[in-house]
């Protein structure tokens, strides 16, 4: 965060007028609508033992469509990867006390992310 910035949505800042201005500090990533519907915020995943493939990305679901996808963390221009497309309702994310990456539905299942094949 750097202060006195302006950090948000491109559409926002454009229908404040703010889109041009100096002061704006453009997202790692955007997204097209008709890709995600509710985008629910994840956390960066540190169980490296468990899930080697995506340490140190930023996992993130849409609680809609049932979708999950991983942001790289330094790649430019970032790369969206997805996950999984049956990812189900997610609507939370939380890490383990051992790191592992748990999510939480809307009938309050928590599952736990593991690596695939």
């Amino acid at each position: 965060m750097v202060q006195g910035r302006l950090l948000g949505y491109l559409d926002a800042l454009a229908r404040l007028n703010l889109s041009d201005d100096e002061r704006r500090i453009p997202p790692v990533a955007a997204y097209d609508r008709n890709d995600f519907a509710a985008v629910t915020g994840g956390l960066v995943v540190r169980d490296s033992a468990g899930l080697p493939a995506i340490s140190g990305q930023y996992v993130f679901a849409d609680s809609t469509r049932g979708m999950m996808w991983a942001l790289g963390p330094s790649e430019e221009p970032a790369v969206v990867t997805p996950l999984m497309a049956d990812a189900g309702p997610v609507v939370s994310f939380a890490e383990g006390p051992d790191g592992a990456v748990l999510t939480l539905s809307c009938d309050g299942t928590i599952s736990r992310l593991e690596q695939g094949d």
